[in-house]
Formats: structure tokens, C-alpha cells, sequence
């Protein structure tokens, strides 16, 4: 289908979960908008699956979420509003791969049309024959992911997706999550797969110890604080003597990088000496990079 999906806000607020003494979700608040695709990232136990599972209502605890305004249970025809995978098998071991769509289909009025349609974009229309007991693990999250997309719902929620795709259906399932996106459709994914995350995600949320500890857009989360500038010219020397005296951090090698200051910045400082810039490009880390820094620094204390 390519026709607009209705935009529907994800809202959720307050979301708590224990285990006794353990505190899996500690008030997490997120808001997932139409037209974007928005992950949650972190490691096992960082509390992102417990938080989409609270949001669909399939774990209980205080805080509440809204979909369009509504709890979930409040539409008349929630399957709809929300197509979910949240990542473990589904389908029952004797049923073909077609048929489990088809029981899923039951009693809404879905043409089989559709059914056939979407095992051929996930790419199992060869196995729809086959029963689940026969399917590598990313056959299975075809198969999932499938079963998320059968009603073509306005929001996606998956639970690491990615898990066991082959290269050919992580491009996959990145294309399907973009265009969704484009459709006006919410998408809303947790994922520790943080390379793939940055290709597809337009906004972040970093969890970690069941909080919600940094989000945003998914190259300012990235990027965090600190700016950084490659920077090549005809005097380099003086030029890193001077962006240090305007606050820069320079590190000073084949060519400059220099953190703190904005491209502009470094620019200014260059026309003020009257040096000529031979290369100027702004530098950002990779989101795994981000992450694996703040790991660094809580676990050796750095800047506590």
C-alpha cells in the first residue's frame, strides 16, 4: 500500500515496572510523531523491551500511554492503529507461514490479496508453504515483521528487529521502516544495533538502568556536546596556536581538529588571521561511538 496513513501521536508517560526489588522502567516518558521512526537504544536490561511491552499494555505498572489521545483499548479497530512484532515467534509451529497470516486476518475483513502481498515484500513468498518450524531465525522476523505490517496499521512497534536478518533484510526492513515513515506512519523500534539505527532513525532515545538518559535527534545524540572540525591550511601552526586561544581544543597531526568550536568558528578565526583554509569539514562521531564513550566514562568516573 502507498496511500497516507492518519498520523497518529505515541505518548507515553510515567511508565514504571518493578520485579520485586528490581526497578525495570523507572518513569519513562517518550513521545513517538508521525512521519518519523524513533528508537530506543541500549544494552540488555536497559529496560527497552519492558517499555514497549507497558506501552501496548502487555505489562502492567504505573504511567500511561496514549495513542491519538486514546489508550489503545479506547479505538474501535486497534489492530488498525498499532501493528506490533516484539521480536519472539508468533506463529504456531503448525501452521504455514500463509495460513498464520490468514488466522491473524480472521474476522476483519483483510482481502487475501494483501496476505500475498506482504509475504512477497518480506520475501517469503517461496516458504509461505512452510511451517515456522523450518525457518532460519530471519525468516522468522520476516515472518514477524509481516504479521506487524498485515493491517497496514498508522504505528509499528518492534522490539529489535534486526535480530538474525541477513544483510538482504536488514536493506530490507530499512526500507520498509523509511517508507512507512514517509507515509506519515509513527514507527517505534528498540534496538541495540546502533550502526544500523543511525542509517534508519530520526530520533533517538538512549536508555540505560530502566531511565531514559539522553534523546533527541539521532545525529545531535551522536554528536553530544561537543563540537569537533577538521581543519587543513596554509599556516597550521598558527592557526592552532589561535583557535586555542579562543577556547578550542586542538589536536594537531597531519591536518587540525579542533573541538568546541562550530566550522563558522573556525572559519572566522582563519579570515581574522588571514590564513588560507585548503579544508574544512565538520566532524561528528557515530552513535555507537557516543555510546561507547559514555560507558568508558561512567564505568573508569570521568567527569563524575
Amino acid at each position: 500500500m502507498t496511500d497516507a496513513l492518519p498520523p497518529i501521536t505515541v505518548t507515553a508517560t510515567g511508565l514504571t515496572k518493578r520485579y520485586g526489588d528490581v526497578a525495570a522502567v523507572r518513569e519513562v516518558s517518550l513521545t513517538a510523531v508521525a512521519g518519523r521512526v524513533t528508537v530506543l537504544v541500549g544494552g540488555n536490561g536497559a529496560g527497552k523491551s519492558t517499555t514497549l511491552r507497558l506501552m501496548l499494555g502487555l505489562a502492567h505498572g504505573p504511567g500511561r500511554t496514549l495513542f491519538g489521545g486514546r489508550p489503545l483499548r479506547g479505538h474501535l479497530e486497534p489492530w488498525g492503529v498499532v501493528g506490533a512484532f516484539l521480536g519472539q515467534p508468533t506463529a504456531h509451529p503448525r501452521r504455514t507461514a500463509r495460513s498464520h497470516l490468514r488466522v491473524l486476518a480472521a474476522g476483519t475483513g483483510l482481502p487475501r490479496a494483501r496476505r500475498e502481498e506482504l509475504l512477497e515484500l518480506v520475501g517469503l513468498t517461496g516458504s509461505a508453504g512452510r511451517t515456522p518450524r523450518g525457518f532460519s531465525t530471519g525468516m522468522a522476523q520476516r515472518l514477524g515483521i509481516a504479521t506487524a505490517l498485515l493491517h497496514d496499521p498508522s504505528v509499528l512497534v518492534l522490539d529489535e528487529p534486526l535480530n538474525g536478518l541477513d544483510p538482504d533484510g536488514v536493506v530490507l526492513l530499512r526500507t520498509l521502516l523509511r517508507r512507512h515513515a514517509e507515509r506519515g506512519g509513527t514507527v517505534l523500534m528498540a534496538s541495540h544495533q546502533l550502526d544500523e539505527v543511525e542509517r534508519v532513525a530520526d530520533v533517538v532515545h538512549v536508555m540505560e538502568s530502566g531511565r531514559i538518559v539522553s534523546a533527541g535527534p539521532v545525529t545531535d545524540v551522536a554528536q553530544g556536546d561537543v563540537e569537533r572540525t577538521l581543519v587543513r591550511s596554509d599556516d597550521d601552526a598558527r592557526l592552532a596556536r589561535e583557535l586555542a586561544a579562543r577556547g578550542g581544543t586542538v589536536e594537531e597531526g597531519p591536518e587540525v581538529v579542533v573541538h568546541g568550536l562550530s566550522a563558522r568558528e573556525v572559519a572566522t578565526v582563519a579570515r581574522d588571521l588571514d590564513v588560507l583554509v585548503t579544508a574544512l569539514v565538520p566532524l561528528r562521531r557515530s552513535l555507537a561511538e557516543r555510546y561507547e564513550r559514555r560507558a568508558w566514562t561512567e564505568e573508569s568516573g570521568v567527569g563524575s
